[in-house]
């Protein structure tokens, strides 16, 4: 799970993509590509921000396109598009220290 890349519809229905750091059953909390590079090298880092489960979707749901313009996505097409599921980490990255910045 730890590293798995998700779309995210975030403020105004815009859809981002990002990585995962951490889930529970309601939330997870996702980091962009420099912020996880440094957590999982161990070094001091910005918390990973929590989303609602429910704005998480399988990461190529939408065309790679669509996403890079940054439009927002009418409600309709989140409704139809599959969850995020997590995967299974490997035991390394499921034993790695989170540093945060004060």
């Amino acid at each position: 799970m730890r590293g798995q890349y998700v779309l995210l519809r975030a403020f105004r229905n815009k859809p981002i993509v990002r990585r995962i750091w951490d889930a529970d059953d309601d939330t997870v909390y996702i980091c962009n590509e420099e912020n996880f590079a440094r957590l999982s090298a161990g070094l001091a880092g910005h918390w990973p921000v929590a989303f609602p489960r429910s704005d998480a979707f399988a990461h190529d749901a939408l065309p790679a396109e669509l996403v890079k313009r940054g439009q927002p996505v009418p409600n309709e097409v989140w409704e139809d598009l599959p969850p995020w599921v997590p995967a299974e980490a490997p035991e390394e990255q499921q034993n790695l220290t989170l540093h945060l910045v004060k």
